[in-house]
């Protein structure tokens, strides 16, 4: 079977029935790489025990030519920076701190040596940004595409851990921040839509620059009311999809609860498309994701606003069952609306 036939999660699930760890080799040897192993593929990073009631962070991401930029089409040092900011997002989606990361490019040889500097110094600026430190990597040639490979390692605490699998029947959803501004500012880097000058600076910062809602994961992981939570990545759709299926639930969005910015909506009605397909489908955000028990909604928003600054909005519910439904004001489900992102096939 080919990938394009596969899909991403196709393949996803392949690769974690290959590198699942039994049980019983777990608990064999609590103190063994195996045993300490709390969260391991599936998530949006592994958790490793360090045996005091902190756990290590693991993850990793990668910015490919021709997938996730087009070179020229933007400033190198942001290539890097939106690869930093993508693998640190994967962090605070677990309610830890980024500490240290490593950073290997893949670089044709007929690449500029500054082209190669200006990823590194992008990358640089977004771990700073959040408090991390790059420590090392690799620098190998790459006969066609060039691509930045980031591995970040992070900490957290073991009664603190944001996972995709604690979505609970009854519980609502919410977001943080508006969605579909990555969306939008990437086709306004396109030309696809001609918007004013301050507009186009937030939606281009928001593709080029994106922000891992750090801050936010850590106070989440404070409350118990919290169930399952994820980085919007692939988009709302594609994502509450993920916490879904771990969680061995249904999820219904609501169609107008969705925040969407004013600058996005202008992009959408400069291209004649529905703004609520950027924020659906469009994926890149960098928004949490989560669950919480609809008697602490409240709570948890205020908690957001008053330390984070950060907004969030409640778009739907958990329920019993599979699968995500969009449904419009009354109800009723919306048909026809993008699936997000799927790599080897290329789905939005």
């Amino acid at each position: 079977m080919r990938l394009s036939d596969l899909g991403e999660l196709g393949l996803l699930a392949r690769i974690e029935s290959i590198l699942s760890i039994p049980e019983t080799k777990r608990l064999a040897d609590p103190a063994s790489a195996a045993g300490r192993v709390l969260v391991g593929v599936g998530d949006d990073a592994a958790a490793v025990d360090l045996g005091d009631g902190r756990v290590l962070l693991l993850s990793c991401d990668s910015m490919v030519e021709g997938v996730h930029f087009v070179p020229g089409a933007s400033p190198p040092d942001t290539i890097g920076f939106r690869a930093m900011a993508a693998a640190l997002s994967d962090i605070a989606a677990m309610g830890g701190a980024p500490a240290w990361a490593l950073v290997t490019l893949a670089i044709r040889s007929d690449c500029d040596a500054a082209f190669a500097e200006e990823l590194i110094r992008g990358a640089r600026a977004a771990a700073e940004r959040d408090g991390a430190v790059i420590v090392g990597g690799d620098c190998v040639s790459a006969p066609r595409e060039t691509g930045i490979h980031v591995s970040v390692v992070g900490e957290g605490r073991r009664d603190g851990l944001l996972l995709r699998s604690a979505a609970k029947a009854g519980e609502v959803v919410m977001v943080t921040g508006t969605l579909g501004d990555s969306a939008a500012g990437l086709a306004v880097l396109q030309g696809k839509a001609s918007l004013d000058a301050e507009a186009t600076s937030f939606l281009t910062d928001r593709h080029l620059l994106p922000t891992p809602r750090i801050a936010a994961g850590a106070i989440l992981a404070e409350h118990e009311a919290l169930g399952a939570a994820i980085d919007v990545s692939d988009g709302l759709v594609r994502d509450a999809g993920h916490i879904g299926e771990r969680s061995r639930v249904g999820i219904e969005l609501r169609a107008e609860r969705v925040p969407i910015s004013a600058e996005c909506r202008r992009a959408a009605d400069a291209m004649r498309r529905p703004a609520l397909h950027f924020a659906l489908g469009g994926g890149e955000d960098y928004e949490l994701l989560f669950t919480v028990r609809a008697d602490a909604a409240e709570e948890v928003r205020a908690a957001l606003l008053q330390r984070a600054q950060l907004n969030a909005t409640v778009v739907g519910e958990v329920a019993a069952g599979h699968g995500v439904t969009v449904v419009d004001e009354s109800g009723q489900p919306i048909e026809g609306l993008p699936a997000g992102w799927n790599h080897f096939r290329g789905v939005r």
